[in-house]
Formats: C-alpha cells, sequence, structure tokens
C-alpha cells in the first residue's frame, strides 16, 4: 500500500507556528505511519517544531525574501518529487501564491481556509488562531480533544546551562522587544511596539525584586535597545541574554522561569506552550484570537477600552501615531500583575 505524504506549510512567526502545534500533532495523531513533511522560512520555526514532540520527516525551508532564486527552484523541485497526497495551508497565508503553489506541487487534497474563501483578516474577535488551525483540519482528523500547544525541552542545552550558571535561584523573564516589525508603504513599523521607556521602567522595578533573576530576553532587533539598559544592567539580579541565545536556548531558559513578560510576542506563546505563566501587554491586537492560549496568560490592556482598539484587521494597525492603546500602559500596572503572580506562586509553593 502507498505511503500517504502530507506537507503542512508554515512559512511564519514562531508564534504562529505555535499556534499551529495542536493541528499538526493532530494530523500526526490521525496518520501515525504517513511521511509528514513542514513547510517552513528557516531554522527558528524549525527549532520551534523539534521541541513540540511531534514527529517530522522533513522540514523544506522555502522563503522568497531569504534565499536565492536557484536554492528556491531546487526546493520546489525537490518537492514536486515528493507527489504529496494531502496539503495543509496555514491561515495567514496569501491564498493565491498558497493556492498557486500547492497546485504546482500536484497535491490532489488541499486544506486550508483559503480554499472555504476565508481571508486571514476575516477576524471576529472570538475565534483563536489555535481554533482555527484546528478548523481547518477537523474534517481530515476528527474531534481534537487536546488543543493546548505544548514545547518540551528535550535535551539540556550545553551551552546555555554555562550561560545560566551564573544566575542562581528564581528567574523572571522579560522579552524587551516590541515583536513584529512590519514593511508598510516604504518603511518599517513596529505595530505592537511598547513604549521602551516604559520597558526599561518595568525593568528597573522589577530589579527591585532582590530575591529573583531578571532574564532580558530578545533577538538582533533588540539589540538596539540595549543601551537604555546600560544603569539597569550593573544591577546585580539583571542579566542580558538579548541576542545571545538561540531559539532552542531561549526555550530552555522559559522553561526555567517562573514567568514571561512581554508585548504580544512569539516568545509570550513559547512560554505559554512549555506551561509557564505569561503576563502581556496587548493593543491593537485581541488577546482573544492572538494571546497565549493557556489558562496561566495574564493579558495587561488600557482601560477603558479604545473606540479603535483591535485594528489589526484594518490600515490603522500600521499608519496609527501614537499607539495609545499600548502606550497609556504604564510600568506600575504591569509591576502590579507580576506581583499579584508571585504572590499566588508563593502560596502555591509553601508547605501546608
Amino acid at each position: 500500500m502507498k505511503k500517504t505524504k502530507i506537507l503542512i506549510e508554515m512559512k511564519h512567526g514562531l508564534g504562529d507556528c505555535v499556534c499551529m502545534l495542536p493541528a499538526i500533532r493532530a494530523v500526526r495523531d490521525k496518520f501515525p505511519d504517513a511521511y509528514l513533511a513542514l513547510l517552513i522560512n528557516g531554522n527558528a520555526n524549525e527549532e520551534i517544531f523539534r521541541h513540540s514532540g511531534i514527529t517530522i520527516d522533513k522540514y523544506y525551508y522555502f522563503s522568497l525574501k531569504k534565499r536565492s532564486k536557484l536554492y528556491t527552484l531546487k526546493t520546489l523541485f525537490a518537492l514536486m518529487k515528493e507527489r504529496f497526497n494531502i496539503g495543509i495551508m496555514a491561515t495567514m497565508t496569501p491564498a493565491t501564491k498558497g493556492k498557486y503553489l500547492f497546485k504546482l506541487l500536484g497535491i490532489s487534497q488541499c486544506f486550508g481556509e483559503q480554499y472555504n474563501g476565508i481571508h486571514f483578516l476575516d477576524l471576529d474577535n472570538k475565534k483563536h488562531f489555535v481554533d482555527r488551525n484546528l478548523d481547518v483540519i477537523s474534517s481530515l482528523t476528527g474531534v481534537v480533544t487536546d488543543k493546548q500547544p505544548h514545547l518540551y525541552v528535550e535535551k539540556e542545552e550545553r551551552k546555555i546551562e554555562r550561560k545560566l550558571a551564573l544566575v542562581d535561584g528564581k528567574s523572571i523573564v522579560v522579552n524587551i522587544g516590541g515583536a513584529d516589525k512590519n514593511y508598510y508603504k516604504g518603511n518599517y513599523v513596529y505595530t505592537r511596539n511598547w513604549n521602551q521607556k516604559n520597558m526599561v521602567k518595568l525593568v528597573s522595578m522589577l530589579a527591585q525584586l532582590k530575591e529573583y533573576n531578571i532574564l532580558l530576553l530578545g533577538g538582533k532587533l533588540e539589540e538596539g535597545f540595549l543601551p537604555n539598559y546600560k544603569e539597569i544592567l550593573k544591577t546585580d539580579n539583571v542579566y542580558n541574554f538579548v541576542n545571545r541565545t538561540s531559539i532552542s536556548e531561549s526555550i530552555y531558559i522559559l522553561s526555567k522561569c517562573i514567568c514571561s513578560i512581554g508585548v504580544d510576542t512569539g516568545m509570550q506563546h513559547v512560554a505559554d506552550a512549555l506551561g509557564k505563566p505569561t503576563i502581556s501587554i496587548f493593543g491593537p491586537t485581541n488577546p482573544v484570537t492572538h494571546g497565549a492560549y493557556s489558562d496561566k496568560a495574564i493579558f495587561v490592556q488600557c482601560q477603558p477600552k479604545m473606540p479603535c482598539q483591535y485594528c489589526f484587521d484594518t490600515t490603522v494597525y500600521y499608519e496609527c501615531p501614537d499607539r495609545k492603546c499600548l502606550n497609556s500602559i504604564s510600568a506600575e500596572q504591569v509591576f502590579y500583575k507580576v506581583k499579584d503572580l508571585i504572590n499566588k506562586w508563593t502560596k502555591e509553593i509553601e508547605p501546608k
């Protein structure tokens, strides 16, 4: 009998990859003996999926922006030779490009919102992207009982263990970045960036919790923010890991913390999938649709809600001049949420 071959396309951000995990796990459970390949952007995506506990047979890197035309053509021919039976498309993939690719690959059974006439931005502010992904494969897999994304530290990261050797005791992770960097009308826009003055003040307040270590996480984009933390980093319980860790090492760090703090960013989804409480600062996106999925997720939003808030599906998302929905949230508001979480966590671990 010919082996079923399945291709799942997920060429998007880290948070999007995490939100796709329950659907991919459901497909693998339904087809335990199938050949399952993922079409992704690159190594960062692969690191997420390698920590999922899901058996993936092959990863294909396919990004027109990041690789040469020759590499792209070779990858395309390799995909065509696979002769996949089933293709599953991520919700945020443009319909025309995605459907053309699957047609070019000769995939007979195709699944995706794009095939149901649903646009990525057709949001109702009620359905989470995890659930949208599960809806896509529901006719293929049936009912899914465990909808929570899961990530695991499968092996000790020796390199990061050495880095963490200096950090003794309980830790709080702060993702100092602003999440998405979008190219819009000739300019880069940080659509979810909380004012850095607020983030710096929050880290300063957290540093006063001397019984906790404060670990700063971020990537290459966040290195530009580090001069703002020059004085804070002199504090003996604040540690800089910005652009000093791989995704796998960041996963390891998050697995050791008591909570993760940040804006609506991929690392908050990663922390949530590791079973860690998250405190996320939300403005233009809705936590109901975009937030960390578990009941351990805490969201800080402006009060009262602004008339223009949750503008993700409009041009305001890119053109807003002041982002009051984010910047009206104070460092104190977030800090108090952290204190409440610490108090609850302390009570839970105290001997009865």
